[in-house]
């Protein structure tokens, strides 16, 4: 009895833990409370004190009826109790008291403050996992045995089941409510998918796509004698992309030129004199699949790969790098977003405020009114005075509140640039701030407004700021010029300033946006020094030497990239100025070419991280502001965890497919340890690295100081040592590294999509064993089945070709890479040579030791045949003057050294590829009397692209010189540049 007793206490000092703020409160408790108040003073004055009367008219009828529903809303008159009623009737009383109605109102208006509040309280505890509850339920479920403890894991998974049940597309075997009306709403703002097309009926799929992304659509419509279906793509503007009439299995493609959102309809028609109601339901209804894609989706990296013969690791590193570029664009875009939506929030809250402040003075108002008209109290006239004084001070206050947002009336005086007049207007102006933007971004249309007031602000003030725009959609060549990314950006140019400087101020209200430029308006103003140092070749060995941590970037002024990356790296630069010792600097290669050379650039912008004494390594994070700065962050931190205990040790071998590198190690002052520091800052993202100065049972054979390189149990075989130890004395760099060249890779191991660009990727000669790879207890047993078949091969053949295994489901580009995703077999086996050649294991043979050894064997000796992938050479090759080729003849044609040549790759589903096509027939014409030239077009979709052309998108065009590398075509699809772009480019023999 005592225990529940002293819960209960202890529960009331807990902390209340509170989901809600002070304008939820405001409107929810204490409004509540002020009309309590009220509602307690009017009770109480005519319960407990005087009452309050109603004095009665001499009418007929009830005069109770006439106290309850007259009096209460009527103006009362006083009369005196020495003067005589006219016609008073001795019977009635003279006076009743008042208590029928306004303790109700007062308590009605309470409980709608408070009720809205009670009631999603009570419904936010349906939202996600109550921990309290589930604490409650588990407490105590140790001291139970295993009978008692079946009713508190029912009663912990009913809470749990009901808590997911709004997470799940399927719940107890039927459709959700949200799923159910998404299927029933199929016409508004669907994507792909399955739906049912009826008879005379027009059914559309929107699809909100970002500008500069290319869209791809697979459609498959069910067949129907005497229906036709019309399938249509067209953007909001009304402009057709797509149109097949009597459509039923095809791929549509197009490239976006603005964000927009895009209709992809379909409508199933009658022939022409029969009526619906002829056919029947089964003859009535089309299914229709469509299947779209956009943006790193549609990228074909199979067809990328064979265009530049590239190593199937080679093709998933630029899968990869493609997918993480579009998710960090993806977080800058959220992240936008989320700023403007705070900004939104803000204001909003701020709005909320006024108006509950408002709320509450009005009842406070009424309340007190109430309470002493019905005392008949002689101030009413004074309350009166009062309650309109509050009502005119809330409305000046919203007037207020509101003039940041009003448009003052005139003429816009936001000037329109473009590149005709934007130098002049620059040099005319002091300071000027230009709007980058484009017509269909939502939040260029939410700044205009602030903005164009703005600019009447700053008008006529002593020292008035311009205001411009610029629709980067059209000027895309200032666009290019200032690295502009996002919509809007705003630059700042001043005449004190060489370059722009970036507007990192507020969007809204005009009065912010007025106060931050003043700051830039006066004619003092000089941009702030740099946090980015330049370094020459004075100055560069002893700021690399000296400084603890820095981040170097090798630029050339006219590349674009350096350009887009300036912003960001100044921003990094100062943010890790103010938090760390961490600098940032920067190198002019076109100047600084000693310093270029020296560190073998090759391209920009290269950056480099130096540590304290010159140590330099690649930088590998992100060319982001936030990227920059969270990757140079780690990099202050050792990139090995030191090892306390077993625990430590075991939480290394966390990856099977990582190896593990540990140095064991008597202090920091051993010759191997800074050794190992360093080559773990330049792999810290390869392995996983952990390094001990204590004594542990598992390294007894190990005697210090060593680096140990051990695999997981997973992957480790008999035929292999458990540890290989590197004890050299003196050793330096490349000795390690070799040493971990040599036995970084298991005798069969895991590849996987991380390991093969860092590890993998220079190990061919290659074979990959491609099957459902799953080390979890339950099929464990077989995935080691196959693996151990895959070993004993191996180890007979590990001095002529590397080995691993891959899952077939998360490595499904490789399988594809080799045509074997539609395999019937469950092991698939492919190779690579050394030049990128591809060779696959029959998957009519059934994978044994035997079998596979075969294959092995046959392979080093040049008997398996490589396989890639062409059509048919065509019988007729030329037509129009355009030589059509493929991937068995390309060489022979293309790379013909008597001749140029112009290649046109395209893709029959490619719809910019179609529109272009009589555009190359014209350029063909052009030079028919061009003996050493020849235009030619190759089928990038149905052919492995040769090695030396990159192919990342359709239509893309290559001029190749004769014995000469290819050059690809960047400018427009017009016929006078591509005109202007052969000519610089043609050679004659004379010229070789």
């Amino acid at each position: 009895m005592l225990y529940p007793v002293i819960d209960a206490f202890s529960k009331l000092g807990l902390p209340r833990i509170k989901n809600d703020d002070f304008y939820d409160r405001l409107s929810r408790r204490y409004s509540m409370i002020i009309i309590g108040i009220c509602f307690t003073i009017v009770t109480s004055t005519n319960f407990v004190g005087n009452p309050i009367n109603c004095y009665t008219h001499n009418i007929a009828g009830d005069h109770l009826s006439y106290v309850n529903w007259v009096c209460w809303i009527s103006s009362s008159y006083y009369l005196p109790f020495d003067k005589p009623l006219p016609n008073r009737n001795q019977t009635r009383p003279e006076r009743i008291p008042y208590y029928q109605w306004v303790p109700f109102i007062l308590f009605i208006m309470m409980m709608l403050f408070y009720i809205p509040g009670f009631i999603w309280r009570k419904l936010n505890r349906n939202c996600g996992i109550d921990t309290k509850a589930i604490t409650n339920i588990m407490s105590g479920m140790d001291q139970l045995n295993s009978e008692n403890r079946k009713d508190p894991m029912i009663s912990l998974a009913k809470h749990i089941d009901k808590a997911l049940t709004y997470q799940r597309d399927y719940h107890h075997g039927f459709i959700t409510w949200k799923r159910f009306s998404c299927l029933i709403c199929c016409t508004v703002g669907q994507r792909s998918g399955n739906y049912l097309a009826f008879v005379s009926t027009r059914k559309c799929l929107k699809e909100e796509v970002h500008k500069d992304t290319m869209v791809t659509g697979d459609y498959d419509i069910t067949s129907l004698p005497g229906l036709s279906t019309h399938l249509e793509v067209k953007d909001t503007k009304g402009h057709i992309l797509y149109n097949k009439e009597d459509a039923t299995k095809g791929r549509f493609a197009f490239t976006t030129e603005d964000f927009d959102i895009f209709d992809i309809c379909v409508e199933t028609k009658l022939p022409h004199g029969q009526q619906k109601h002829h056919l029947s339901p089964q003859h009535s209804t089309k299914e229709v699949t469509i299947k779209i894609k956009h943006g790193v989706e549609t990228k074909d990296y199979e067809a990328l790969a064979k265009a530049n013969n590239l190593k199937p690791l080679e093709v998933e590193l630029n899968r990869l790098e493609d997918l993480t570029t579009s998710i960090v664009s993806d977080f800058a875009y959220m992240k936008q977003r989320e700023e403007e939506m705070r900004t939104t929030n803000e204001s909003t809250n701020n709005k909320v405020l006024y108006f509950s402040i408002f709320s509450m003075c009005c009842l406070m108002s009424l309340a007190l009114w109430q309470v002493l008209y019905l005392l008949h109290c002689r101030m009413r006239s004074i309350l009166l005075l009062t309650f309109f004084f509050l009502l005119t001070w809330a409305v000046d206050d919203f007037s207020t509140a509101d003039d940041d947002n009003a448009i003052l009336s005139g003429p816009n005086i936001v000037v329109d640039l473009s590149k005709d007049n934007f130098t002049q207007y620059i040099q005319q102006n002091p300071v000027v701030l230009v709007e980058f933007y484009a017509p269909w971004c939502g939040h260029c249309k939410q700044l205009a407004p602030f903005y164009e007031q703005a600019a009447r602000l700053m008008k006529d003030e002593e020292n008035p700021v311009a205001f411009a725009k610029i629709d980067a959609t059209i000027e895309q060549s200032l666009a290019m010029e200032y690295s502009i990314e996002g919509y809007p950006t705003l630059k700042i140019f001043h005449k004190n300033s060489q370059k722009p400087v970036d507007y990192d101020g507020p969007r809204q209200p005009a009065s912010a946006i007025a106060d931050f430029m003043k700051t830039f308006a006066d004619p003092t103003w000089t941009p702030p020094p740099s946090d980015v140092i330049e370094l020459t070749q004075e100055n560069f060995e002893k700021f690399t030497t000296d400084e603890e941590l820095t981040l170097v970037e090798f630029y050339a002024p006219w590349c674009g990239h350096c350009k887009r990356l300036e912003p960001k790296f100044e921003k990094a630069a100062t943010l890790l100025k103010k938090d760390t010792n961490i600098r940032l600097a920067k190198v002019d290669s076109t100047v600084e070419t000693e310093l270029a050379t020296s560190h073998n650039i090759t391209g920009y912008p290269t950056l480099f991280v130096y540590r304290k004494g010159g140590k330099r390594i690649r930088y590998d994070g992100e060319q982001t502001e936030h990227g920059i700065v969270s990757t140079m962050k780690e990099l202050l931190s050792l990139p090995s965890r030191e090892i306390r205990n077993m625990n430590d040790y075991k939480n290394l071998f966390r990856k099977n497919d990582q190896p593990v590198i540990i140095g064991v190690f008597q202090n920091d002052q051993d010759h191997l340890y800074q050794l190992f520091i360093d080559y773990a800052y330049t792999k810290r993202k390869v392995f996983q690295f952990g390094h001990t100065f204590e004594k542990f049972s598992v390294f007894d054979d190990v005697q210090s100081p060593a680096i140990v390189l051990q695999h997981h149990s997973d992957v480790r075989s008999k035929y292999e040592k458990e540890k290989f130890i590197f004890n050299k004395h003196n050793a330096n760099e490349n000795d390690f590294e070799l040493f971990i060249e040599q036995y970084q890779i298991p005798l069969v191991g895991i590849l996987t999509e991380e390991n093969q660009r860092n590890i993998y990727l220079s190990r061919r000669p290659i074979c990959v064993v491609m099957y459902d790879l799953d080390f979890s207890f339950e099929h464990r047993e077989r995935t080691q089945y196959w693996r151990n078949k895959i070993l004993n091969v191996a180890n007979n053949y590990k001095d002529k070709y590397t080995f691993a295994v891959a899952d077939e489901e998360k490595m499904s580009g490789l399988l594809k890479e080799f045509a074997l995703e539609e395999s019937a077999e469950d092991v698939n086996v492919g190779c690579f040579d050394k030049n990128g050649l591809k060779y696959r294991m029959d998957d009519d043979d059934e994978f044994t030791s035997e079998s596979f050894e075969e294959f092995v064997s046959k392979l080093i000796k040049g008997k398996v045949k490589p396989y890639f992938k062409s059509q048919p050479i065509p019988k007729q090759s030329v037509t129009n003057g355009i030589h059509t080729v493929v991937a068995k003849n390309f060489e022979k044609i293309v790379k013909d050294k008597t001749k140029n040549a112009v290649v046109f790759f395209y893709a029959p589903w490619c719809g910019h590829c179609t529109n272009f096509k009589p555009t190359y027939m014209k350029l063909a014409q052009r030079y028919t009397s061009q003996s050493n030239l020849i235009l030619t077009q190759i089928d990038a979709s149905a052919n492995d692209i040769p090695s030396g052309f990159e192919v990342t998108g359709f239509p893309t065009i290559y001029f190749v010189p004769m014995n000469n590398q290819p050059v690809k075509y960047e400018g427009n699809r017009d016929i006078n540049d591509l005109v202007n772009f052969i000519d610089k480019n043609l050679q004659s023999k004379s010229e070789l």
